[in-house]
């Protein structure tokens, strides 16, 4: 295991007042129930507002810039 992160496990171990081992276990266990989790029901158009509006955030944000195509200007997207 990388030190770095034998020492994240560590710290966190302490934090929840249990052994590294018990940390261990216990962040395998709930990543197994994620699996389990239902999942979020969106329609297209929730979907899509979703994505545009992290769009949005991301280019006022100067995170990711996304390329125009060739005559469309933002206003057009």
């Amino acid at each position: 295991m990388p030190a770095a992160l034998k020492g994240e496990l560590e710290n966190a171990a302490r934090e929840h007042n249990r052994s590294l081992t018990a940390e261990i276990v216990s962040r395998l266990e709930a990543s197994l129930h994620l699996d389990e989790a239902t999942p979020i029901k969106m329609t297209r158009k929730e979907l899509f507002n979703l994505v545009k509006e992290v769009v949005k955030i991301t280019e006022e944000g100067g995170l990711v810039t996304v390329p125009e195509e060739p005559g469309q200007s933002k206003n057009q997207r």
